[in-house]
């Protein structure tokens, strides 16, 4: 039954738009959590059925459709059939470069929308009219924020009656093992990874999970990194808060609360108002806000304590 479930899922998936790189990337993900489960089950002859693969293979935007056809023409000059691990092989190489591309219209995004906040001209700026959950998330967050230990403790600002489960670890285990193919591939990339990782447990911006925890159901942020264009040795790892499992997400259970940035007109007034200007940049700022132990279930994530990345990931 669980094999019959994990084909099912990617046989009737809806078919890939050109240049959904979003879809595609998640469609390798699919595919490699159901080639790592039904090899553990014994059960991976069922995935080099002709129907399986030709299914899938439907399911790709015509472009691929082509270029995977002289990939299998090659394959079978070779006396042998294209099986299910060529076809996740291609599907990943080209989910590797849409990852890329993904990532950079993401930043550029992201870019404009912050030179636009901060190029708006004073007399187009309005106060936003808060909400009720404005008022809400502000409430939280004031009412949880506490100093400990020399950092701020804040709890997050769940929307009433939220609700995480169901356990979305094979989402996030699948991207995890699409990630170790992609830091094998990257040289230094790997090594840069683990120090980043293993620098977040030495201090203390995150901890194992012993056997006797987490108590109640966790939910995994899958993770990627993200390399600075000028400077490839400086590495920062996301953790997806937006990935979604049955159609939730970590992000969407959270109230968003009102946008508290300055604009860059009232920052450059303040600096008329006073004879000197101070500017701080905090280290790991993000990583220095902790949250209390009751809400540490809902930032779980995977990885490996050895250096090899074998075996099974620790969460």
């Amino acid at each position: 039954m669980v094999a019959k479930a994990h084909i099912d899922q990617l046989l009737d998936g809806p078919r890939l738009n050109d240049n959904d790189s979003a879809a595609l990337v998640q469609l390798v993900q699919q595919m490699t959590v159901c080639e790592v489960t039904l090899r553990q089950l014994n059960y991976d002859s069922d995935l080099n059925s002709c129907r399986t693969i030709e299914t899938i293979v439907r399911r790709l935007p015509s472009e691929l459709r082509f270029k995977l056809a002289d990939e299998a023409a090659i394959i079978t000059r070779s006396s042998r059939e294209p099986q299910f691990a060529d076809l996740t092989r291609f599907v990943e190489e080209r989910a590797d470069n849409a990852s890329l591309r993904y990532g950079i219209d993401a930043l550029q995004d992201n870019l404009e929308r912050l030179y636009q906040q901060d190029f708006i001209d004073a007399g187009t700026i309005k106060v936003n009219k808060m909400f009720v959950g404005d008022h809400q998330a502000i409430g939280l967050v004031e009412t949880s924020l506490r100093l400990s230990d020399g950092h701020h403790e804040v709890a997050r600002p769940w929307r009433p009656g939220f609700f995480l489960s169901p356990d979305n670890r094979s989402v996030a285990q699948g991207r995890l093992y699409v990630l170790r193919q992609r830091l094998m591939k990257g040289g230094e990339l790997a090594q840069h990874y683990s120090h980043v990782m293993g620098g977040y447990i030495s201090r203390g911006h995150a901890e194992l999970v012993f056997e006797d925890g987490p108590a109640n159901c966790p939910w995994y942020l899958p993770h990627h990194p993200v390399l600075h264009p000028a400077d490839p040795q400086k590495l920062r790892i996301f953790f997806d808060c937006a990935a979604k499992y049955a159609d939730k997400s970590l992000n969407n259970r959270l109230l968003s609360g009102s946008y508290p940035t300055s604009s860059l007109v009232s920052v450059l007034l303040r600096f008329r108002q006073g004879k000197t200007a101070v500017m701080v940049d905090i280290e790991a700022m993000f990583h220095q806000v902790r949250v209390p132990d009751k809400n540490c279930d809902a930032l779980t994530f995977l990885w490996w304590t050895n250096a090899g990345m074998q075996g099974s990931p620790t969460e």
